[in-house]
């Protein structure tokens, strides 16, 4: 890391220890000056940002992620402004969802104007769906105009500014943490003012970066696995315990090339584990609690069985079109067919009460037109992006995270690498054809 690098770096853990502990306006100030320094900053806080979002609310409504995430679109729009012949991609997707987001606007607000639901301010509803699409097209477009080694320096700061911020977290939690019974007869704790299965799927989308940076000591990717291992259990998040399973099972096929090896660590988990159980290590934490203290596969899913059955009833009697972006008509519709008043925790339910069929054909146009940029090679950023993204998709079938930033900033960022792979594969099989010839 160079000089101006490291005072960058170091300026941006300021700004996130400012804005958790002690000064949000003078943390922002701090964050925003270390991206003008090194932009490399810019992928780093927008994956971190989320994870410590909570602790950060300047007005009601109105979080770091909100703010930080309109100053990254400027700075694109800034960015393209001043280098006029780059040629952006991706413009059907744009003009695709913008399509979209205003049939389905004029779609909620016909249920507006029949007193199906109470609110409905168009303007902010637009930007704040339309944001997360200009985003994910202006930083894929901006990744695919610096390099892959840009994207690889960028996530060696994240692996470093984990080391930071998850004990940030930590101490955050302890001193602002809650005991409540929420959709379940179990006790559990959260951080205050947070949806705790949103935040256990964010930080279990960070354990593939803990091992992206190879020369990182082995006792910090432990100390960071254990650290986001403590939380996850304090939130007694049952995604999260799914999720965890999951990663435990896929890591060592994902990182490990020799059968030995894979051998070797199933044969260490299953000693870890019988020692975790034989002193009770689990019983100081209501994960299981959770699972077994009801019999009624509703109070096990916190509801989403029902909720899941009212989503897709919703979802057939109005196939075509579907009801347009909004969380209060989404919750309005599944109280009508369920009487209860929540939104539909799936994400594919949402796009399709969100879309209906013509998003479904939208989707499959685009797959189609760019799935030959997927080649899927496992080099490790690339593997590295797709783990953590894997996670996030997982998690979101039990949460409505269609408009989740973190999952549209994974993705283009995980396209981007694989667009850039494809170009590079180009022009190598373009240039040995020509020397060939």
């Amino acid at each position: 890391m160079k000089k101006f690098e490291l005072i960058a770096f170091s300026i941006n853990l300021v700004g996130i220890f400012l804005c958790i502990f002690i000064n949000k306006f003078v943390g922002l100030g701090f964050i925003i000056s270390s991206v003008f320094l090194d932009k490399k900053l810019i992928l780093v806080n927008l994956i971190l940002t989320p994870v410590y979002e909570t602790a950060v609310v300047f007005v009601e409504g109105i979080s770091l992620t909100k703010v930080l995430y309109s100053f990254y679109i400027f700075i694109f729009i800034l960015y393209f402004y001043k280098n006029k012949n780059i040629k952006l991609i991706l413009i059907d997707f744009l003009v695709l969802f913008s399509i979209l987001l205003v049939l389905g606007l004029v779609n909620v607000s016909y249920y507006y104007e029949t007193g199906v639901i109470d609110d409905f301010p168009l303007l902010s509803m637009f930007f704040y769906y339309f944001s997360r699409v200009v985003l994910f097209f202006l930083f894929f477009n901006y990744l695919i105009n610096k390099s892959e080694e840009f994207i690889v320096k960028s996530t060696n700061y994240l692996c470093l500014a984990l080391i930071f911020v998850i004990p940030f977290l930590i101490f955050y939690f302890q001193a602002n943490s809650i005991d409540i019974n929420w959709y379940n007869k179990a006790q559990r704790t959260i951080l205050a003012g947070s949806d705790p299965n949103e935040l256990s799927i964010i930080i279990i989308s960070l354990f593939p970066f803990f091992l992206f940076k190879k020369k990182l000591n082995i006792i910090f990717k432990v100390l960071l696995a254990f650290g986001c291992s403590y939380l996850l259990f304090s939130f007694a998040s049952r995604s999260s315990l799914v999720l965890l399973l999951l990663l435990i099972i896929l890591f060592p096929f994902y990182y490990f090339s020799k059968n030995k090896n894979i051998a070797l660590y199933f044969l260490l988990l299953f000693v870890v584990s019988n020692i975790l159980f034989e002193y009770n290590v689990f019983d100081n934490f209501n994960m299981i609690n959770r699972f077994v203290l009801s019999n009624d596969i509703n109070d096990v899913t916190g509801n989403r069985f029902n909720l899941y059955k009212a989503s897709l009833q919703g979802f057939l009697e109005n196939p075509i079109i579907g009801y347009g972006p909004s969380n209060s008509l989404a919750a309005a519709i599944n109280f009508k067919n369920s009487r209860i008043d929540l939104v539909s925790h799936n994400i594919i339910l949402e796009f399709l009460m969100t879309f209906g069929i013509i998003g479904v054909l939208a989707f499959i146009y685009l797959y189609t037109r760019y799935n030959k940029y997927f080649i899927r090679e496992k080099n490790h950023i690339t593997k590295t992006f797709q783990f953590s993204l894997l996670f996030l998709l997982v998690g979101s079938l039990s949460l409505s995270w269609l408009w989740r930033e973190i999952l549209w900033v994974t993705f283009a960022i995980y396209f981007a690498l694989n667009y850039l792979r494809y170009k590079k594969r180009l022009y190598e099989n373009t240039s040995n054809n020509t020397i060939f010839n």
